[in-house]
């Protein structure tokens, strides 16, 4: 979604100017909401993409999508079909998502008093080593995840299969974009968390997700474009995240944008 930078910032914005610029024109739709899971965006290309009829869909694939994937419920996988649980509440109205964009892509103030509101409320997590700490998506790394967090890997690439057979039915092909966090990124910034969380390093492993990614993209024939390599190889001190809330900043956004196209490219997906 891109909050916390303005709109001609933000990801989609960005790959469509650099398109323009090398004269291989493109419209790039931003279908990204705040806080959406694979589940929410399944739900999301039933009610809105479809409609679209695009000729690409690009699904930006976050390793905290797990746990949203598994907490939320929405769905679930039985005899290895994905099928609805329960339905999502109703979005909130437009007007305070102005208000909150406003604030997020300005105010670093609100940010610190969102954090601390979450933190309130925050669950409690399955790993003891990790409670008392704020996380991002530290338990999707473990090399021996929580019984939930290895369904919730389950659940989701359950729900993008579903998915891409429900975009390549009407006929747009379909792709993954892994998004790194800033922790896959910046080992400085890792290795920081693990000695504040009071975590083992050891026991996780920051390239889990380009591991089950590769083996889901051999199994199933999704183009899969990993932006991680590239993040890491251009880092200098978090280069390209917000030291506040975690979220990319105008450079993360640029880069990314950048990537994305060439993955595009490499992988002969729609471009003119």
């Amino acid at each position: 979604e891109g909050k916390q930078v303005a709109d001609d910032e933000v990801l989609s914005a960005v790959m469509q100017r650099l398109a323009v610029a090398g004269g291989r024109p493109i419209e790039v739709t931003n279908a990204g909401v705040s806080g959406y899971g694979t589940a929410e965006e399944l739900i999301l290309w039933e009610k809105l993409g479809r409609a679209l009829v695009p000729d690409l869909v690009l699904v930006g694939f976050y390793p905290n999508d797990v746990r949203n994937n598994e907490d939320r419920g929405f769905f679930d996988v039985r005899d290895g079909r994905v099928v609805a649980v329960q339905a999502p509440p109703l979005p909130n109205v437009r007007r305070i998502y102005d208000v909150r964009k406003w604030f997020a892509s300005r105010s670093h103030v609100y940010i610190l008093f969102k954090q601390g509101l979450d933190a309130l409320t925050h669950e409690a997590v399955d790993d003891a080593s990790a409670r008392g700490a704020p996380l991002e998506a530290e338990e999707v790394f473990a090399r021996a995840p929580s019984k939930r967090v290895a369904h919730g890997w389950e659940l989701t690439l359950a729900l993008l299969g579903e998915l891409r057979a429900r975009v390549e039915a009407g006929g747009a092909r379909f792709a993954v974009v892994l998004l790194p966090t800033r922790f896959q990124v910046d080992d400085a910034l890792w290795a920081s968390q693990t000695r504040r969380a009071g975590f083992d390093p050891a026991g996780f492993d920051l390239r889990l997700p380009q591991q089950a990614f590769s083996a889901w993209s051999e199994r199933t024939g999704t183009p899969v474009i990993d932006l991680l390599d590239q993040f890491r190889a251009r880092n200098r001190a978090n280069s390209f995240y917000h030291e506040v809330d975690a979220h990319w900043n105008r450079a993360g956004h640029a880069l990314a944008a950048e990537l994305t196209l060439a993955g595009m490219q490499t992988r002969g997906l729609p471009f003119p």
